[in-house]
């Protein structure tokens, strides 16, 4: 027994030791990164007068910040801190992307084991039909059963996520409860759920499963200025075949009838005294439907640009507060999905799900288109630069900027480095004419964690952040 002891101590103390040469050859570059490109697409020009900071930390404790400045060889400036407590590394987002969402809180198709029934029912709408089900269901037996939903529900019951541009949670049980009020779903009389379960001798239920006939899909836009919320939905339900699970691309439309405002874009503010929301709409949808896109508003936090699905166009409107449209723009895409749309001072850029995205700036008299291009690249080795990886978390470590006539757009594929990955950011600069420069980095900091087989704890502290000089 001693000996094992002493075994484990000195494989703990190895452990250790390896940690903290890791640690120590890391922080040995404090004064020294450098940065390499490790491969490049150059048209017409190198990626002059342009620089990209970036700020990375090792387990919350080594942390550095860079700063990258491009053309002929990269150059770098660097400064070193160490923080011995280890906290305050959470990476921030800097684009309002609409983080806020809603989804129905029932898993209405599952397979579970030891199930007690026990959850709030009213939330989890599966569980009261299970209820219902197993008051029939004597020990010992398993009973299968069909029923349908409206049985036991009016109206389905959505679970809401809304959050500030400070990202501050605005929703509660309470509000929760006033908003499934005010924005209330039938049930469809055809909606049934095949549940079959399974008690024990002693009649607990031990296993469940249930199956539904279809799904109610809640595609919530949201944007956010310093007080409010704002979106807009576009509920739809879609049809299951309950015995293959097949998804059917059969959509049915949604009755809004019940929804006290109607459709529309909706504002949400909290009262910061009683806690309650308050909810107007703000820009009523017409008769004939408005099929929504997405939802975001202007570097001035004073327009809401609202992206609509048109016949086969796809439109922006800016809408001021009052609800007034100010300007409507048509986008020459054939695609009509709008993946992601991120503001910042010197403009709009729109990714569209077609792998293309269009750069609007901001003028005294609207919105003017300055560049169609793609995120896919032909690069020189024959390998296209995808940047459509580098936007699934753009808003949290992504940024671009504009000069009149070029646009850069830095972006990294995740806020964790990847020990597989050659590229920490990925640069592209555009003008009217395309694509003028694509190019991927890294540095030192990376090579070095990869070198000690802990690039796991290398993480961006913050999103990149291009200018030109």
């Amino acid at each position: 027994m001693y000996r094992q002891v002493c075994l484990f101590l000195a494989l703990l103390l190895a452990l250790s030791a390896g940690m903290v040469r890791a640690t120590l050859d890391l922080r040995a570059q404090q004064d020294q990164v450098t940065f390499t490109e490790t491969r490049a697409y150059v048209r017409t020009e190198a990626p002059e007068g342009i620089s990209v900071a970036m700020k990375v930390n090792y387990d919350s404790h080594l942390y550095w910040d860079t700063l990258c400045r491009m053309g002929g060889e990269p150059a770098g400036e660097s400064t070193f801190r160490f923080n011995q407590t280890g906290r305050g590394s959470s990476t921030r987002v800097r684009y309002d992307t609409g983080w806020s969402g809603a989804y129905l809180e029932s898993n209405y198709s599952m397979t579970s084991s030891g199930s007690d029934l026990t959850e709030d029912e009213d939330r989890s709408m599966m569980l009261r039909c299970a209820i219902d089900v197993a008051s029939r269901t004597a020990p010992g037996e398993t009973r299968k059963e069909t029923v349908r939903v409206t049985d036991y529900y009016d109206y389905y019951y959505l679970q809401y996520h809304l959050f500030s541009r400070q990202m501050e949670y605005l929703v509660d049980d309470r509000s929760q409860e006033q908003l499934n009020d005010y924005f209330r779903i039938p049930v469809l009389p055809e909606h049934t759920l095949t549940i079959t379960l399974t008690k024990n001798g002693e009649g607990k239920v031990v296993e469940l499963e249930s199956r539904t006939n279809l799904e109610l899909q809640i595609d919530l836009y949201a944007a956010s200025d310093k007080e409010s919320v704002y979106f807009t939905f576009a509920p739809s339900f879609i049809v299951i075949d309950p015995d293959s699970e097949a998804w059917q691309q059969r959509r049915q439309p949604v009755d809004l009838s019940h929804v006290k405002g109607g459709a529309g874009i909706y504002r949400v503010t909290q009262d910061n005294e009683t806690g309650s929301l308050k909810i107007d709409n703000v820009f009523p949808f017409p008769d004939d439907g408005i099929e929504a896109s997405h939802l975001s508003i202007s570097a001035g936090l004073d327009k809401l640009l609202l992206f609509t699905k048109r016949e086969n166009d796809l439109l922006m409107q800016a809408i001021d507060k009052s609800g007034t449209v100010l300007q409507e723009l048509t986008f020459d895409t054939p695609e009509r999905i709008v993946s992601g749309v991120y503001v910042n001072e010197c403009g709009v850029l729109a990714v569209f799900d077609n792998a293309r995205f269009s750069f609007l700036t901001e003028e005294p008299d609207g919105y003017h288109e300055r560049i169609v291009s793609s995120l896919l690249i032909q690069a020189e080795d024959g390998e296209p630069f995808d940047l459509t990886n580098n936007f699934s978390s753009f808003s949290s470590v992504g940024d671009f900027d504009w000069d009149g006539r070029r646009l850069a757009v830095a972006a990294a594929k995740s806020v964790m480095m990847h020990g597989d990955s050659e590229t920490m950011y990925t640069l592209a600069v555009y003008d009217e004419t395309g694509p003028l420069y694509c190019g991927d980095y890294t540095n030192s900091v990376l090579t070095g964690a990869q070198l000690q087989k802990t690039y796991n704890r290398l993480a961006l502290t913050a999103p990149l952040d291009v200018r030109f000089d």
